[in-house]
């Protein structure tokens, strides 16, 4: 039997190796608590955490509101300090499908600093739950025709 030949074998300190383990160990911990805090976020819904919110319509702001299972209910403000005529106020709840508002449909007139009622149905039946309900607004000021958008997001009451 003839004897295998010997091969130099380099003799390292260790510490390429001890850092790769280190890296390695942290780094899986590291994946575990990101999927742990991914896990909770999907649970929780964020839209339920905190206040009932509306934002948007700097001309026209939100000075109440209420989210039932049939629809929206809105005060809106005119702020423009003129009468806006053809108003049309719509909204899409959870990015479904649009619907009109009852009062406000292209046809009717807001006053100067006058305040407005209006509702808007949910399209898809009773809402329930967290709810985001996307808002548009078309009117005239005299001058030209304008759009606003405005969300407004809370717990069906």
């Amino acid at each position: 039997m003839k004897a295998s030949p010997v091969h130099p074998v380099l003799i390292s300190d260790g510490k390429g190796q001890s850092s790769l383990e280190y890296l390695m160990t942290y780094s899986w911990a590291l994946v575990i608590i990101v999927v742990a805090i991914a896990a909770l976020v999907m649970l929780i819904d964020p839209s339920q955490i905190g206040e009932s919110s509306c934002t948007g319509f700097s001309k026209f702001p939100i000075a109440n509101f209420a989210i039932t299972p049939g629809g929206i209910n809105l005060k809106v403000a005119n702020e423009t300090s003129r009468t806006v005529s053809n108003v049309a106020l719509a909204g899409s709840f959870n990015k479904g499908e649009s619907a009109t508002s009852q009062e406000y449909t292209g046809a009717q007139a807001i006053p100067a600093n006058g305040q407005a009622s209006v509702t808007i149905p949910s399209p898809q039946g009773p809402l329930t739950g967290a709810v985001t309900v996307d808002l548009n607004i078309s009117y005239f000021d005299g001058d030209f025709i304008r759009t606003a958008k405005a969300v407004c997001k809370g717990a069906v009451s």
